[in-house]
C-alpha cells in the first residue's frame, strides 16, 4: 500500500516544482524552438482542418508571417510592398497565401450563388469571418497583376473580389449600431470580440494598396466603437466576448481577448508602414495602448502552469484550460514589443510559451514529449472552435496561434538583437565621451611645470584616456592590451603614464567634491539678475526632479549634476542664451551625454514650472514695455513744459530776485550779434541738465555773470558798483532800464558745497524780469558805454571809510571771506558734481531709510532695549 502511493505523492510534486521554475522566468534559451520537421507537422495539421472563413484567414495570415515576412504588415518594408521585393519571382513561403485567395476567389461564384457585385468572398452567416481572407486576396491582386497574371493563379479578377468584399461590409447587406459599428453577423446587430481580428485589418490593408487614407481610419475607428461596447473597465481592461442581439455572451473569454489584441496590432502595423503614418500618430498610439490595456487586464490571471482558463476570471465549475488563448496573447505580446517597444509583459509571454513548449512532466501521459502538444502535434487543450463554451480535440485556428506566436518571438529577437548592436555602438560613443573628459582634465594636469608631467609619454595620453574610461564605465571597449598598442610607448613608460593619469583625475575628483556648488554662486558666476525670482524656481524644479523618483542624488557628483543641469534649464527659459553648456560642464566635469540625458528628464516631469517660468518672463516683458512707453511720454511732457515758462507773478520780493538772475538762454535774445568778447563777459555758463530718462548725471550749477560784478574787491578811493554794467551787445534797452532801475542785489556767500541742489532747482524755475520803458537810447554793439544814471544811496551798514584798517577787521574780513575779482573762478569747480552721490544709491538709500522706520514703527527699534533708561 506505501509502495503504491509513494510515486503517485511524487508525481504531484514535480509538476509542482517544473511549474514554479517556469513561473521565475525561466531565460528563452532554456526552452528550444520547434524544429523544422515539427513546424511542418503544426502547419500540415493546421492546412487539412482549415475550412470555415475564419480559419482560412487565419492561416494565410499565419504562413505569411511565418515564410514571408516581407509582405508581412510586421515587416520593416513601406507598404504596400515596393515591386523590387518580387521582381525576381515570389518567395515560395508565398505560395500556400496565393493558393488560398485563389481557391477563394474562384469559388466565390457557386458559394455565393452566381449574384454579382457586393457579396462576401465565402458565403457565411457571419459578415466578418469572410474579410479575414481578403488580405490574402489583395495580396494575390498586388503581386500577380491583372487578373492573376498567366500562372497557375492567374485568370482571376482578384481586385473585383476585394471590391465586392469592400461593398458588401459597408453597404446596406450588412447592419450597424447607431455610431457606426459593423455588425459580425448578418442577421443582427451584433458585436463580437473575434470581429477585430477579421475586418479592421482588411479595411486597412486595402486602404493602404489603393491609397486611401479614409480606409485606414475606418479601420481605426471600427477598433475604437468594439472598444466603447465590449471594454469591461470593472474587469481591468478585459473585454467582454458578446453583446447586442437576442442573445450575448458578456464574460471575458480568453480566446476572444486575444482576437481583439492581435487584430488591433495587425492595423496598427498597417499604419505605421504606410504612407499615413504621420498622419495618423494618434491613431496608432491609441492602438497601443488599447491592447496594452488587454495584457494589463488579462496577465493577472495567468496560472501558474502558464495558460489561461477558458474564462480567465471565472470560477464556474467545467471551466478549463485552453492552451490557444494563452498562445494567441502571448503571439500579441511579442508583436507589441517589436512594433511599440512595450515590453511590459514579454516575461509572461515566455512563461506561456515556455509552458507550451515545455517537456512533458506527466507520468500519466507518455505519448507525446511536449505536455501540450500530441504526438501528432495538435495543441491541447484548446476550446472547441465551433462552440467556445466546450473543450476541444482538435483546433485548426490554435494550430494558427502557435505558428504566429513563433513568427512574433523570431522578430522580436531580431529586434533585440539589433537593439544590442545600438547599445553596443552607444557603448562606445559612451565610452568615447568620458575620454574625451578625462583628456581635458589630464592635458591640462600634466603640462609643463604641473608636477606631474609625462615627458616621452605625453604622446600616448589619449590611449590612455580612453582605457581608464572604459574601466571606469566597465564595458570593455578598450583594454589595456589595445591601449598599450595605440599609444606606442614602451611597457614601463605605458605604465607610468597610467599611474600619473590616475594619481591627476583622483586629484581633480577629490577636488570637485569639496567645491560645494550653491544656485547663488552659479548666479553671480553667470550674472543673472533678479535672485529673488529665480532662485525659488530653481529649488523648487529640484526639488519637484527629486520627488518624482527618475533621479537619485547618492554623491556629491549628482548634486552638482542635477544642480547644473536645472539651472542650465531654467536659464533657457528665462531667454540667456548666453549660458552654454559647456560653460557648466566643463567647469564642474560633467559628462555631456549625462548632462542631456537629464535635461530631457527635468523637461518632462518640471512641466508646471516650465509653464509659470514661462508666463512669468512674458508679464515681465510686457510690463517693461509699458514702463518704457510712459518713461517716453514723460520725457517728452516735461520737455514741452520747459520750453513755456510760466507768466512771472509782479510782486516785491520776487522781483528783486529776478533782477539777481538773468534769463536763460532758451530765451535770450538773438536780435543783435555780439563780438567775443562780450559774449565771454555776459553770457551765463549753461546748466548741464540731464534729461529724466537718465539720472545718473548731474547738473552743475556756476557763478552767473551778472553776480560777479558784486564780487569786485573795495577801496578806499572807489566806491562799489551796486549793480552789474551790462554790455551793450547782451541785453536789450529794456533789459538795461530794468536792470538799471532794480535795487542792488545782496552779495552771494562763498563756493558752498552743500547748496548745488538748490541751486539748481532755482534755475529750473528761472522767469523773465518785467521789462521796463527804457531810460536811454540803445548802445554801440561793441562798445560798453557807462550810462548817466543817478546812482541809489549807499546803506551806512555799507559806507567804506578812507584810512587804515586795524588787524582785527582784517581778520573778520577773512572770515567773512575775501571778495573775488571779475574773472575769479574757482578752482575745481567742474569737480563738484563728483562729490555727489549716485542717483541710484540715493535712491536706494531712501527707500531703506523708509522701510526701516516702518518696520521701527511697528515693531520698535532693535536696540531699544540695551539703551540706557532715561529718567525724569
Amino acid at each position: 500500500m506505501v509502495s503504491t502511493r509513494v510515486p503517485l505523492l511524487h508525481a504531484p510534486c514535480l509538476i509542482w516544482l517544473s511549474t514554479f521554475l517556469l513561473s521565475l522566468g525561466t531565460p528563452a534559451i532554456a526552452v528550444g524552438h520547434l524544429t523544422d520537421e515539427q513546424l511542418s507537422k503544426i502547419e500540415a495539421n493546421l492546412a487539412d482542418g482549415a475550412h470555415d472563413p475564419w480559419e482560412l484567414g487565419t492561416r494565410a495570415q499565419a504562413v505569411t508571417e511565418l515564410h514571408a515576412p516581407s509582405f508581412s504588415v510586421f515587416s520593416n518594408t513601406k507598404l504596400p510592398v515596393p515591386s523590387s521585393e518580387f521582381k525576381n519571382g515570389l518567395p515560395a513561403g508565398l505560395d500556400q497565401v496565393l493558393e488560398i485567395a485563389h481557391d477563394v476567389v474562384a469559388n466565390r461564384s457557386v458559394s455565393n450563388g452566381g449574384i454579382t457585385g457586393p457579396q462576401p468572398l465565402v458565403a457565411n452567416g457571419a459578415a466578418g469571418d469572410p474579410a479575414s481572407i481578403g488580405v490574402a486576396v489583395l495580396v494575390a491582386n498586388w503581386t500577380l497583376g491583372p487578373n492573376g497574371g498567366d500562372g497557375k493563379y492567374g485568370g482571376q479578377d482578384y481586385a473585383g473580389a476585394a471590391k465586392d468584399q469592400l461593398d458588401f461590409l459597408l453597404g446596406d447587406q450588412v447592419p450597424k449600431t447607431d455610431d457606426g459599428a459593423i455588425s459580425h453577423r448578418t442577421e443582427q446587430v451584433q458585436l463580437w470580440s473575434d470581429f477585430v481580428y477579421m475586418v479592421p485589418p482588411f479595411l486597412a490593408y486595402y486602404g493602404v494598396t489603393t491609397g486611401n487614407q479614409t480606409l485606414l481610419k475606418m479601420a481605426y475607428d471600427q477598433c475604437r466603437l468594439y472598444r466603447k461596447y465590449l471594454l469591461d473597465p470593472e474587469a481591468g481592461g478585459m473585454w467582454k466576448h458578446i453583446l447586442l442581439g437576442d442573445w450575448d455572451d458578456q464574460f471575458h473569454w480568453t480566446t476572444g481577448n486575444g482576437w481583439a489584441a492581435a487584430g488591433m496590432l495587425r492595423v496598427l502595423a498597417t499604419i505605421q508602414h504606410s504612407e499615413y503614418a504621420d498622419a495618423l500618430k494618434s491613431e496608432q498610439a491609441d492602438l497601443a495602448n488599447w491592447v496594452s490595456e488587454i495584457h494589463d487586464g488579462i496577465y493577472p490571471h495567468l496560472q501558474l502552469n502558464g495558460i489561461f482558463k477558458n474564462y480567465p476570471d471565472a470560477n464556474a465549475t467545467g471551466n478549463f484550460d485552453d492552451a490557444a488563448g494563452a498562445t494567441i496573447l502571448a503571439a500579441s505580446v511579442y508583436r507589441l514589443a517589436s512594433v511599440w517597444g512595450v515590453e511590459t509583459h514579454i516575461a509572461d509571454a515566455e512563461r506561456s510559451r515556455a509552458a507550451l513548449l515545455g517537456p512533458n512532466l506527466n507520468v500519466t501521459n507518455t505519448d507525446s514529449k511536449f505536455e501540450h502538444f500530441t504526438s501528432d502535434f495538435w495543441l491541447t487543450p484548446v476550446v472547441l472552435p465551433y462552440d467556445f463554451h466546450q473543450l476541444g480535440k482538435h483546433s485548426p485556428e490554435a494550430q494558427a496561434f502557435v505558428l504566429e506566436m513563433e513568427a512574433g518571438r523570431n522578430d522580436w529577437l531580431a529586434g533585440k538583437n539589433k537593439r544590442s548592436a545600438r547599445a553596443e555602438r552607444m557603448h562606445k560613443n559612451q565610452t568615447l565621451s568620458r575620454a574625451r573628459a578625462l583628456l581635458h582634465v589630464a592635458k591640462a594636469r600634466t603640462g609643463p611645470g604641473s608636477g606631474h608631467e609625462l615627458g616621452d609619454g605625453a604622446p600616448g595620453l589619449p590611449a590612455v584616456c580612453a582605457y581608464l574610461a572604459s574601466l571606469e564605465l566597465n564595458n570593455g571597449d578598450v583594454n589595456e592590451k589595445i591601449a598599450h598598442n595605440s599609444s606606442c610607448l614602451a611597457p614601463k613608460i605605458f605604465t607610468n603614464v597610467v599611474n600619473v593619469v590616475r594619481i591627476v583625475l583622483a586629484e581633480s575628483d577629490l577636488e570637485a567634491r569639496l567645491k560645494e556648488v550653491k544656485y547663488e554662486d552659479l548666479m553671480a558666476s553667470h550674472k543673472v539678475l533678479r535672485g529673488d525670482l529665480v532662485l525659488p524656481w530653481l529649488r523648487e524644479a529640484e526639488a519637484l526632479l527629486l520627488q518624482s523618483g527618475q533621479v537619485r542624488v547618492k554623491n556629491h557628483p549628482d548634486d552638482v549634476l542635477v544642480k547644473c543641469a536645472v539651472f542650465y534649464w531654467t536659464s533657457q527659459l528665462l531667454g540667456l542664451v548666453r549660458i552654454k553648456r559647456p560653460h557648466l560642464t566643463r567647469p564642474h566635469a560633467i559628462d555631456p551625454d549625462e548632462f542631456d540625458d537629464l535635461l530631457l528628464t527635468i523637461d518632462d516631469v518640471c512641466l508646471s514650472i516650465r509653464d509659470r517660468i514661462t508666463a512669468e518672463v512674458a508679464r515681465l516683458r510686457e510690463e517693461a514695455k509699458k514702463n518704457t512707453a510712459k518713461t517716453t511720454t514723460a520725457a517728452s511732457s516735461s520737455a514741452k513744459k520747459q520750453t513755456k515758462p510760466k507768466p512771472p507773478k509782479p510782486s516785491g520780493s520776487s522781483a528783486k530776485k529776478q533782477v539777481a538772475k538773468e534769463p536763460s538762454p532758451a530765451t535770450a535774445s538773438t536780435s543783435k550779434s555780439p563780438s567775443k568778447s562780450a559774449l565771454k563777459r555776459t553770457l551765463p555758463t549753461p546748466s548741464v541738465a540731464e534729461p529724466d530718462a537718465s539720472p545718473s548725471k548731474r547738473r552743475v550749477s556756476f557763478m552767473h555773470t551778472a553776480d560777479l560784478a558784486d564780487t569786485l574787491p573795495q577801496t578806499p578811493s572807489k566806491r562799489r558798483r551796486v549793480a552789474a554794467t551790462p554790455t551793450s551787445g547782451s541785453m536789450t534797452s529794456q533789459d538795461e532800464a530794468s536792470a538799471l532801475s532794480a535795487p542792488s542785489p545782496t552779495k552771494l556767500p562763498g563756493l558752498n558745497l552743500t547748496g548745488i541742489q538748490e541751486d539748481v532747482s532755482e534755475q529750473t524755475t528761472l522767469q523773465q524780469p518785467t521789462p521796463v520803458p527804457p531810460a536811454v537810447g540803445s548802445a554801440t554793439p561793441r562798445r560798453s558805454s557807462r550810462l548817466s544814471q543817478p546812482e541809489p544811496e549807499t546803506p551806512a551798514s555799507e559806507v567804506v571809510e578812507d584810512g587804515p584798517r586795524s588787524s582785527d577787521e582784517e581778520q573778520d574780513d577773512r572770515e567773512k571771506g575775501l571778495s573775488r575779482s571779475r574773472q575769479f573762478r574757482c578752482p575745481f569747480l567742474d569737480r563738484r558734481q563728483w562729490y555727489r552721490r549716485d542717483p541710484k544709491i540715493e535712491r536706494e538709500w531712501k527707500m531703506a531709510e523708509a522701510f526701516k522706520q516702518r518696520m521701527v514703527d511697528a515693531r520698535g527699534h532693535p536696540f531699544a532695549r540695551l539703551r540706557p533708561a532715561q529718567f525724569p
